[in-house]
């Protein structure tokens, strides 16, 4: 739901240095705004998420599923393939984790470390206009990480969705998933 409500606040218009100028962050980005418009979604998504915590809105014990989750989806979202901008997205996402981390990790705070300092790179691209930011981004690291690929395998016949409400509500869900799934990745 986050990701969604990240798509509708989006400026709509560039702004560089001050304010927004005449042209649309559509334009400025072309082919490659979808990819970067869900890198930006998900990235942020899980930000506002960290936010509506910190404030006391949502439970802390929330975000560490959350994290991981997040992981655990943005390395099943490149069974999409090369051509589709969410995985191309979550590529970007994951290769960005890895090269900042060291490898593929759930630790949560490492995770959140990388989104924030990812989100604040896609974000400023986006705002921006940057095409030629976008186009560098995109082909450095929208490729399926070579960490994952091994990985891929012990993903095939799972739910292509996750829910972290387990976290709230174990009478509901099976909380264990998201820890067995979590063990697929290390």
């Amino acid at each position: 739901m986050l990701h969604e409500m990240v798509h509708a606040l989006g400026g709509g218009m560039v702004s560089a240095d001050g304010p927004q100028s005449a042209k649309r962050i559509d334009e400025a980005l072309g082919e490659r705004l979808s990819t970067i418009e869900e890198c930006r979604a998900d990235l942020l998504g899980l930000l506002f998420l960290e936010l509506l915590s910190n404030r006391g809105l949502l439970p802390s014990d929330l975000i560490a599923a959350a994290a991981v989750t997040f992981v655990i989806t943005s390395v099943q979202t490149l069974r999409f393939g090369a051509g589709d901008d969410y995985a191309r997205g979550a590529a970007i996402t994951l290769t960005d984790l890895i090269d900042r981390g060291g490898g593929l990790s759930v630790e949560v705070e490492g995770v959140l470390r990388g989104v924030r300092a990812l989100a604040e790179t896609v974000q400023d691209i986006a705002t921006s206009g940057n095409y030629r930011a976008a186009g560098k981004l995109i082909d450095d690291c929208a490729s399926v990480p070579p960490e994952i690929k091994p990985l891929m395998p012990r993903f095939e016949g799972m739910p292509s969705t996750w829910s972290f409400f387990s976290m709230l509500h174990p009478d509901l869900t099976d909380s264990c998933a998201i820890r067995a799934t979590a063990a697929l990745l290390e």
